[in-house]
This record gives C-alpha cells, sequence and structure tokens, in this order.
C-alpha cells in the first residue's frame, strides 16, 4: 500500500509556510571583493558615523536585486582558494550557527546542523550541486553518505531561516548549495599537485576554454592518505578518492534579443575508505587516541557515483526568464565493518567497551577484538562483519521562472518554482562469520541470512516568492508546498516473499 502524507484534507508536507520578512537578515558574506561594509571575517572594528552597518545585505552582486529574509552566508571562490581546505567541516565553521560533527577527521561523511537541527548525517540539510539536490535519496534516504570534494567547489552558499523557503525538502534545518566551477571566459589551464603528512597527496587539473557561443570545461581531482589512525598488526587506515566533471554550453542570442543557453554537466566519483564505526574502550581512548583494533581490519567503504543534469535558460527579456533543469543521479556503495561477537554477550559492542574489561568474558572478548587472542578462547568468539550494500537513484524535473515587473517606484522579483523528484534506495544487508587468528581475520565461509528492502519517494514541490522594495523599505512574502509519496517494500529473507507499505 502506498502511503500518502498529502491526501486533500492535509494536503500539505509539514504545513504551507508563509514566510514573511521585513528587510532586516543576519549579517552575510557578500560575493563583491571590496565590499563597503566589512564581514566579520574582515575587520572587528566599529564602523564610522558615514559608514554605518548595513541592515540588508545582498547576496550575489547588488544589481541583481536579492535581498534575503532570514539568514544567508556565501564564501566565494578567492576564500575558498585561500583557505584550500578538503574537509567541508573546516570550511563551514567560520559561519555562525553551524555547526559539525567530525566522524573519520577528515569530513568524508559530513554530519552538518544548523540552527539546533540534528546533524546526524546532515539528513535535516538541504544539500544542493548548482541548485540541484545532491543526496543520494534525499527524499527516501536523506542521509548524506555522498559529499563532493571541496577542491573543485567555486563557491558556498548556507541559507538559514525564512531564506531557505525555496530550497526543499529540509526548509527546518536550511540549505547549502555547493556552486561548482564555471566555464571560463576564454582559455583556461591549471594543476594543482600537493602532499603531506601520512602519505596524503592531491592532485587537481583543470581545462577549459569559452567562446562567444560554444564553452567547454574539463576537470580532474584525485586525492589519497595513509590515515593517521593505528591499526593494530598495521595496515592503512586512510582512503582513495577521484572525481572527474564535464561541463559543456552553447549560448547564443536572437535578433530579438532573446538568449537561450543549454549547459549538460556530466560527473564521476570513486571511493575507497578504510572506515569503520568500531570505537575504543575509554582507558585505550585516553592512552592511544589514534588506535584502532585489529578487528578492524578488514573496515572497507567501496562507493561509485555518476550524475548527469541538463539545463536550459531562456531570457525572454530583462524583466522574464526561466531556467529548466533535469538531472539523475546514480550512486552505489557497500560498507563492511563489525557488527557484533557471534556470542550472545558481545552482540552490542559499545555496551562491551563500557564494562570492565580486566577478566572473566569480557577480557576474553576484549582480546579477540584487539587480537592479542584467538576466537577459540571463548565459544562463540567470532567476529560477524557485514556489508551494508545500497544502491540510489535520484532523479526529476525543475523549473524556475522570474518576472521582474515594472511599476514605477515599486520594485519587485517575482519566483515561481516546481520540481517533480523521484528516488529510491535498495538495501542489501549480507553478513559473514571471521574467527582472529594470529592477530588476523579468517574467514569460515559462513553466511548469515540476507535482509533485503527498498524505499522508494515520489515529491512534487513548488514554491512562490516575491522580492518588493519601495525606498528602503522591502517586503519578502514566500510559500512552499511538497507532496511526497513514500513506499517502502520488505522481502522475507525466509520466504522471498515481499510486504509493501
Amino acid at each position: 500500500m502506498t502511503k500518502n502524507r498529502n491526501p486533500i484534507a492535509r494536503a500539505i508536507f509539514g504545513s504551507l509556510v508563509l514566510m514573511t520578512a521585513l528587510a532586516a537578515p543576519a549579517s552575510a558574506e557578500q560575493t563583491n571583493e571590496t565590499p563597503k561594509v566589512p564581514t566579520d571575517s574582515q575587520s572587528t572594528e566599529a564602523p564610522n558615523e558615514t559608514e554605518k552597518q548595513a541592515d540588508v545585505v545582498v547576496v550575489g552582486e547588488p544589481t541583481e536585486f536579492k535581498r534575503i529574509a532570514g539568514s544567508a552566508h556565501f564564501i566565494d571562490n578567492t576564500k575558498l582558494d585561500l583557505l584550500e581546505y578538503d574537509d567541508i567541516h573546516r570550511v563551514l565553521a567560520q559561519i555562525p550557527g553551524v555547526y559539525v560533527r567530525e566522524e573519520d577527521g577528515f569530513g568524508l561523511r559530513p554530519n552538518i546542523g544548523l540552527r539546533g537541527a540534528s546533524s546526524d548525517r546532515s539528513a535535516k540539510l538541504t544539500i544542493m550541486e548548482d541548485g540541484v539536490l545532491l543526496g543520494p535519496a534525499p527524499y527516501s534516504a536523506p542521509a548524506a553518505y555522498y559529499f563532493p570534494m571541496m577542491t573543485r567547489i567555486a563557491g558556498t552558499e548556507i541559507f538559514k531561516g525564512p531564506a531557505s523557503i525555496k530550497y526543499g525538502p529540509g526548509t527546518i534545518g536550511g540549505a547549502l548549495n555547493l556552486i561548482t566551477r564555471p566555464i571560463p571566459e576564454g582559455s583556461l589551464f591549471a594543476l594543482d599537485v600537493a602532499g603531506g603528512e601520512f602519505m596524503t597527496g592531491k592532485a587537481h587539473g583543470i581545462v577549459g576554454y569559452g567562446g562567444s557561443h560554444f564553452g567547454i570545461l574539463l576537470e580532474g581531482v584525485r586525492l589519497q592518505t595513509e590515515g593517521f589512525k593505528e591499526l593494530d598488526g598495521g595496515g592503512s587506515t586512510g582512503f582513495t578518492k577521484n572525481e572527474a566533471m564535464l561541463k559543456a554550453h552553447y549560448k547564443t542570442t536572437t535578433a530579438s534579443n532573446t538568449l537561450h543557453h543549454v549547459e549538460l554537466k556530466l560527473g564521476y566519483s570513486t571511493e575507497l575508505s578504510n572506515e569503520t564505526y568500531m570505537g575504543l574502550s575509554e582507558a585505550d581512548f585516553e592512552l592511544t587516541p589514534y588506535r584502532r583494533y585489529a578487528s578492524t581490519q578488514n573496515g572497507l567503504m567501496d562507493w561509485q557515483r555518476s550524475q548527469a543534469t541538463l539545463s536550459y535558460f531562456l531570457g525572454l527579456s530583462d524583466a522574464v526568464d526561466i531556467q529548466t533543469t533535469a538531472y539523475r543521479h546514480d550512486f552505489q556503495r557497500a560498507w563492511t565493518k563489525v557488527n557484533r561477537f557471534e556470542s550472545t554477550y558481545g552482540s552490542n559492542l559499545q555496551k562491551l567497551l563500557g564494562t570492565d574489561l580486566s577478566s572473566g568474558t569480557p577480557q576474553g572478548l576484549y582480546q579477540i577484538l584487539t587480537g592479542e587472542a584467538d576466537s577459540t578462547v571463548i565459544d562463540g568468539g567470532n567476529l560477524e562483519l557485514g556489508t551494508n550494500d545500497r544502491t540510489f537513484f535520484s532523479q526529476g524535473l525543475q523549473s524556475v521562472v522570474h518576472w521582474r515587473p515594472d511599476f514605477g517606484d515599486i520594485q519587485q522579483d517575482i519566483e515561481f518554482g516546481i520540481r517533480y523528484h523521484h528516488d529510491q534506495i535498495e538495501r542489501n544487508h549480507t553478513t559473514r562469520l571471521w574467527a582472529m587468528t594470529d592477530g588476523q581475520l579468517v574467514d569460515t565461509q559462513q553466511d548469515g541470512p540476507p535482509r533485503n528492502n527498498v524505499g522508494e519517494a515520489h515529491a512534487l514541490a513548488l514554491y512562490a516568492r516575491d522580492e518588493i522594495g519601495y525606498g528602503n523599505f522591502f517586503f519578502t512574502p514566500g510559500l512552499r508546498f511538497e507532496s511526497i509519496n513514500t513506499e517502502f517494500t520488505l522481502e522475507d529473507p525466509i520466504s522471498g516473499e515481499k510486504t509493501k507499505t
């Protein structure tokens, strides 16, 4: 049975939100390089009497007449190049109201929260790339197991509060938009090679050309490291990531000054990371916080992602333009990690590591985890390793219309948006028992029952927003509506019978 969250009587996802605000947003970073009003990162000196702090901050060039009700922050390419962070957590740490939770130390799977919303896997945050939903399955499985490499991002936008009304589904948690490098005007060639501790290396190449009508850009990045954690018995705790992006566009202007701009973006990414969920006992953390137990030696995340985006911009005049975008993302990941011991006592590793490990069964299980003892020392001492193999797709079509009518002294920028989105996650969970022998995991060839299920979502989103200005007064009403249908299919591991909810 299909679950409909939005029947006619309850047709609003969450609610119909009417965001109306006077022009008094929180301060934001400006995109122009020499702003008249210093940002927090530029100066802490008080403004003089003739240069007061602005109440309304423009996001984008001032001529674009973009005013934000709520809070918006923009980090441009100049600052990103200066910092050259590979970890999105470090990039966002400079923005107020954003908090992060570290997991692996490299930001491979970020945990980002805004204004009190949960940061777990950034699931409450609407994440986009060039205005297109980025997550593997933003509606049916919003956890951000994929995140692009920051070295190829040319701009970062954060929207909080009423400013996020046009970006769903996570309007409460806010929105993050990552802007990729634009196709250049003229020729461009750049190569960035870097190295560091723990056998860390990065190679980033860019080549592109843009003419009066046609333009193309090719960008590739490889980032790798052996990792800073120390695995019992030796071995890598790092990762290897690769990303490639191709952009091509064609633009032309007709005799009636109508602008046509078609752009295609293709991308492919891979990651192999020797990561695990396994933690340490409190005593081990105090002594060697970067240690990893021998039982985590097979921990591996392996994923591949492809993306395709085709957009068409139609500029009918200075007052009317329409941009339509079709997109498709495919993501497949398999993460193998330690789940539990075969024995009932060791089924909860977190509870085990929090107990007294100095004697008895807990001591024996702990010694197996660390490779100090073989699995044979305790009945049920084999370790269960599980592989969460998941396949995602995300696809949709969206369109945004801008209308800037001329009413004399009244300025307006009316914006309408519509998006139809479809995504799916297929989960295939498998388990296998491994024996710890002389500090190494040995495959016992004993498999547990598989568990499979499929989650799917169809969503229709619409919004309307109007920026009304008269003199120094601005009024920004907005409305958003989302209708979401979800379906969950569970397969019985014994009979194979499928149940839909």
